[in-house]
């Protein structure tokens, strides 16, 4: 979908762990008033596109993280899910929130244990999916990694 927006439809069947990095107010056009509304968006860390903090995902978060206090949530992991619900007739999917697993940290060429897992991978001390258990990996980081699995190693898995 090409919307300005996170929708439900764009979200892993299984649901993503994120973490809330920011919000802001912005003025958004609402359909029940037929004008501009104050809106709270709020960012997260893995995705890109931010996503519309209706009062429902709000009294959502609060539970999960125990706080109403907005400035609370930042640095805070949760798990947005879509939720197939009936609005008007048709079936949607919605962004619902439910308590973030432990995020794993992204492993990439910055993080400290970067030299240690690319070792560990061209020494076959450790697989991708071994990795995978503990660092939450980009498809890039995925494709890098691979390229260090020595031939003999891919002959193998073959």
């Amino acid at each position: 979908m090409n919307t300005k927006f996170l929708s439900g439809d764009e979200l892993e069947k299984d649901g993503q762990v994120v973490t809330i990095e920011s919000y802001k107010e912005e003025q958004m056009f609402s359909q029940e008033s037929k004008q501009k509304e104050p809106q709270v968006i709020l960012k997260f860390s893995q995705i890109q596109k931010p996503m519309i903090l209706t009062t429902r995902k709000a009294k959502q978060i609060s539970k999960v993280l125990s706080t109403p206090q907005m400035d609370e949530w930042v640095g805070k992991s949760i798990t947005i899910y879509p939720k197939q619900e009936k609005h008007f007739g048709e079936f949607f999917a919605v962004i619902n929130v439910k308590p973030g697993a432990i995020a794993k940290q992204i492993l990439n060429s910055k993080h400290p244990k970067w030299e240690d897992a690319t070792k560990a991978i061209k020494s076959g001390a450790s697989s991708i999916e071994a990795i995978e258990k503990h660092y939450s990996l980009t498809e890039a980081v995925r494709t890098s990694l691979t390229l260090l699995i020595p031939k003999s190693t891919k002959q193998d898995e073959k």
